[in-house]
């Protein structure tokens, strides 16, 4: 499997990931409000029991209190599978229905206590206090513990939708540069054979001319071009011209210095470029190539032989008249019987 593809294929499934985690921290986000609320109520209801008891003792009217706790619990009670549904324990149900039954009791002691104000229906009247505000604690207490758990894996989903991001933004980052990287190798380079495309042939030999030129070093360029490709074509079709071609430039490629430049600059012809290489040493790696690809085995067609122009760049003169000079070493290799070097 291409790089590409693996790069492409791990951002989507990170973007998958991504989406259903945001999707999930937003559902937790709002059972965190539930729970916010549940805790809330909770919380009025244990307070709301500790002023009545106030009020009592005082021998206040407390009646909109109660019936504001009666409403609570009622509410707590009716929402009770809504509650199951958003997973709270069985122990805050219990409470609630717990709670439920000590309120009950107790508001049977406080209309007991305020119509006969006896030591016995005191002592009723504050243990049922008292334990109605402990189960009411025990609510709160009960919700604030599963809020808290909630929390906990909120915050770590947020951490991981972190890293996802970053993992999203990186593989982003190495897609950019891979696609960058393509899209250098399409503008420079020859599809079929991987060698240095014309374009890239006319800017880097002006580049190494003006470098020749300043530090006044050699180069030198060679053109070879294939013996009679027309006729393989002819013969064989032009999927085994072209299967040669790569096969030829895998040669050159593999014979040639890692700092000369190799470039095909038209179908059958190619060029090396040679930094820092005076005539005498490019003679010997044009006869080398020459030799090496005679000698060489290629599929199908067996045996194929190059002609060679070679010239080295002479002080200030543009790079028409190199190249051309070039040109004229390969016509003249052409015309002398072929596969040979010629030097201009």
């Amino acid at each position: 499997m291409k790089r590409s593809t693996i790069l492409f294929i791990s951002i989507f499934l990170l973007v998958v990931v991504l989406i259903s985690q945001i999707y999930c921290l937003s559902h937790q986000y709002s059972e965190l409000k539930d729970d916010g609320y549940i805790i809330n109520q909770s919380g009025v209801i244990r307070g709301s029991i500790q002023r009545i008891s106030k009020f009592v003792l005082a021998d206040k009217e407390c009646k909109d209190q109660i019936q504001k706790v009666d409403k609570l619990i009622n509410n707590f009670i009716e929402e009770s599978d809504r509650y199951k549904h958003k997973g709270y324990s069985k122990n805050f149900l219990n409470y609630v229905d717990s709670l439920r039954k000590t309120w009950k009791n107790l508001k049977t002691s406080i209309k007991n206590y305020k119509t006969i104000q006896t030591s016995a229906n005191f002592e009723l009247f504050w243990h049922n206090s008292e334990k109605a505000w402990a189960k009411a604690n025990k609510m709160v207490l009960q919700a604030q513990l599963y809020s808290e758990q909630k929390m906990v894996f909120f915050r770590t989903v947020i951490a991981i939708i972190g890293l996802n991001l970053v993992f999203v933004f990186f593989i982003g980052f190495l897609i950019n540069k891979y696609v960058r990287k393509e899209l250098e190798f399409i503008a420079s380079y020859d599809g079929l054979t991987n060698a240095l495309n014309r374009t890239s042939f006319s800017t880097i030999i002006q580049k190494e001319i003006s470098h020749s030129n300043r530090y006044e070093t050699s180069l030198s360029l060679i053109i070879l071009d294939i013996d009679f490709f027309k006729k393989i074509n002819d013969t064989f079709g032009h999927q085994t011209g072209d299967k040669v071609l790569k096969e030829l430039s895998g040669l050159i490629q593999s014979t040639v210095r890692e700092s000369d430049y190799f470039f095909r600059i038209g179908g059958e012809e190619f060029a090396l470029l040679l930094p820092n290489t005076s005539t005498k040493n490019a003679i010997d790696s044009a006869r080398r190539l020459r030799k090496k690809t005679e000698e060489n085995n290629f599929s199908q067609i067996e045996k194929l032989t190059l002609s060679l122009g070679l010239t080295e760049y002479m002080k200030e003169e543009n790079s028409d008249s190199f190249i051309k000079r070039a040109d004229t070493a390969l016509y003249k290799a052409k015309e002398n019987g072929r596969n040979r070097v010629v030097i201009v």
